[in-house]
């Protein structure tokens, strides 16, 4: 999470690496801190790098410019009134990246500044990867990467992304191709795909293609019409073998994850 220090009498905005303190961890960060991030301001784009290294009492930091504000993750604590002026706010600095051809990047909670002054700074993808990436799990676990796609730009992205923040979704994928049945039937391509609110558990969609699935859909939209939540769904018992194992498979994955994959 975003720190504020004070660094040579100069506020500054300081992202900490926990314990990922490791000599070639360090030595990859410095080599990323050209990498750019972009601060969104209106119609406004400019580009914005960390500066430096410096060391908290809880281990080093990488640091740049000042920029005071909530956090994503933060936002989506707020009660839904007060965070969604922020997350509309966040859907227009993305299209106005989008607009200006800015690469497609993942979007983490951690790592974008809904600033005081109504701008919205995206700090260095790169850089902030690397540290997602040598930072133990436990000290990513509150934090994400929403599920955008590189194929969406412009207005489908920002609204995807907007989805995405606001219903916390978690998303359970299982194919086909590693279903009992639908390798006994010989008939292996496809999916189930579940959408599911991370937070509360109620199941937002779901989506199917593949052998029969037809005659499956019956048994979600009743539970999804009775207002059960993902859990109910994956406490379902499901029989071995058979095609609607692959939505009690699709339905761990949202969760904790599959048994068989």
């Amino acid at each position: 999470m975003v720190q504020h220090i004070v660094e040579q009498g100069a506020a500054k905005l300081a992202v900490p690496l926990g314990s990922a303190g490791r000599s070639h961890s360090l030595a990859r960060l410095s080599g990323l801190r050209a990498s750019p991030g972009w601060h969104v301001s209106g119609e406004a784009v400019r580009e914005w790098r960390f500066e430096g290294f410096s060391l908290l009492p809880d281990g080093p930091c990488l640091f740049g410019a000042e920029v005071g504000g909530i956090t994503l993750a933060d936002a989506l604590e707020l009660p839904l009134e007060r965070a969604m002026p922020l997350l509309g706010r966040l859907a227009e600095a993305l299209g106005t990246l989008a607009d200006r051809a800015v690469p497609f990047f993942p979007l983490q909670s951690d790592a974008v500044v809904l600033d005081d002054r109504g701008g919205v700074l995206f700090l260095p993808p790169e850089a902030m990867r690397e540290i997602r990436e040598v930072k133990p799990f436990a000290e990513n676990r509150d934090t994400f990467e929403t599920l955008n796609h590189p194929d969406l730009r412009g207005e489908a992205l920002a609204s995807f992304t907007l989805g995405v923040c606001v219903y916390r979704a978690a998303v359970g994928r299982f194919p086909f191709t590693a279903n009992s049945k639908a390798a006994v039937v010989g008939e292996t391509a496809g999916f189930v795909k579940i959408v599911a609110d991370k937070k509360y558990g109620e199941i937002l969609g779901v989506h199917m293609i593949g052998p029969h699935v037809t005659e499956l859909l019956s048994g979600v939209t009743a539970l999804m019409h009775s207002e059960a939540g993902i859990d109910e769904l994956a406490r379902t018992i499901h029989p071995h073998p058979t095609l609607s194992e692959a939505i009690h498979e699709a339905a761990l994955a949202a969760g904790e994850g599959s048994i068989h994959i």
